[in-house]
């Protein structure tokens, strides 16, 4: 695996803990002291992680960052981008509210 692709492999699993979380982009960055543009990134694999914002990210998703290293690793990178994001539910879940 390249370092592109690693990094891409543990962007893609940072997203997955933190939709599994149910938190969006926003309010995990700002709980976790970084800006949602730099989080962003950090997930799709755009920036080079920091070793202290990678342990602020992995402290913020409570993993372990070997965890988080050894998963992207064994990571399918190709059919893991092929796969749907699972983002958290917003607002009113479908069909609730509706005037008849």
């Amino acid at each position: 695996m390249t370092h592109e692709e690693l990094f891409l492999a543990l962007g893609l699993v940072i997203r997955r803990r933190r939709e599994d979380l149910k938190l969006t982009q926003e309010a995990f960055a700002h709980d976790n002291g970084m800006s949602q543009s730099y989080y962003g990134k950090l997930e799709r694999g755009d920036h080079n992680l920091t070793l202290w914002n990678f342990l602020r990210v992995a402290q913020g998703l409570d993993l372990p960052a070997s965890k988080l290293l050894r998963d992207a690793e064994k990571l399918d990178l190709q059919r893991a981008l092929l796969a749907a994001p699972r983002p958290p539910r917003r607002g009113r879940p479908p069909g609730s509210g509706r005037r008849q």
